[in-house]
């Protein structure tokens, strides 16, 4: 079935939409407004192939008990979480997407922003075996697992969020590639910005983590073609420099960042 151009406003209890058995939902510029409940988007399925797809949604001003999209099979493309709250359900949270972790369940998020959620649990926006592209994770605020574990990223933005624990952990060997990690703080009594479990691989390539706040020093796995701080502990990788990557703010010019007065 195809939902498009519905407006979902001022709902309370459990989730707003929900799928399951073997239906395969799609949700088309939908929006998701000042609901208090459970869950916004639920996809229970447990039948192989049975996803459900979000394109072109927005899930805005939601307080959530539990998590905003649950489970998996979830494909969400071009699709906004911003200023949502919430986060009591066992840790999870606002904007939070959990594969099911008995069966080989995925979510993916392509082109996908997330901003300015509010996490009061544990977790942070996005976690559990999901898979990011082309997304920006900007100025959110969450728990001790920060705003991305468990997560592959590629080609995305995290900037300005605010932790009590790493920004980006890994907790099944991840991978960051083609990402700038730039501007987020972690506020607890240790970690890096970035940090991998122990016995857990994170690597990272072609990837710029700099000019953040933490308590220790970023630990990465495996490292190749990055940039990053100087005090960062790598296991292995080459090309990895520590040089200022002289990052250009949004809206400003290079010729205006060399002659701020001009």
């Amino acid at each position: 079935s195809t939902s498009v151009n519905v407006l979902l406003i001022h709902n309370s209890g459990g989730p707003v939409f929900s799928s399951t058995g073997t239906q395969k939902p799609t949700l088309k510029n939908c929006k998701f407004v000042e609901n208090r409940c459970s869950a916004v988007l639920s996809n229970s399925s447990n039948g192989s192939g049975y996803m459900c797809n979000a394109r072109d949604c927005c899930f805005v001003s939601n307080t959530i008990s539990g998590r905003a999209v649950s489970l998996g099979y979830l494909n969400l493309t071009n699709c906004v979480f911003t200023g949502n709250s919430g986060g009591s359900d066992g840790g999870q949270v606002a904007c939070y997407f959990k594969s099911k972790e008995e069966t080989p369940m995925t979510a993916t998020c392509i082109d996908c922003t997330f901003s300015n959620n509010l996490s009061t649990a544990a977790n942070g926006s996005v976690g559990n075996k999901v898979t990011l592209k082309n997304c920006r994770i900007i100025g959110n605020k969450g728990g001790a697992k920060g705003q991305l574990n468990g997560c592959n990223v590629y080609n995305s933005l995290i900037a300005g969020n605010t932790a009590t624990g790493p920004t980006v952990s890994a907790f099944s060997n991840e991978t960051i590639a083609n990402c700038t990690i730039v501007g987020n703080t972690n506020t607890g009594a240790g970690g890096g910005t970035v940090a991998a479990a122990d016995g857990i691989t994170l690597s990272c390539v072609n990837t710029i983590v700099k000019g953040n706040a933490a308590p220790a020093a970023d630990t990465i796995t495996f490292a190749t073609n990055c940039c990053l701080e100087a005090t960062a502990q790598v296991g292995t990788g080459e090309g990895n420099v520590t040089d200022d990557p002289k990052l250009v703010k949004a809206g400003d010019t290079a010729e205006n960042q060399e002659n701020p007065d001009a």
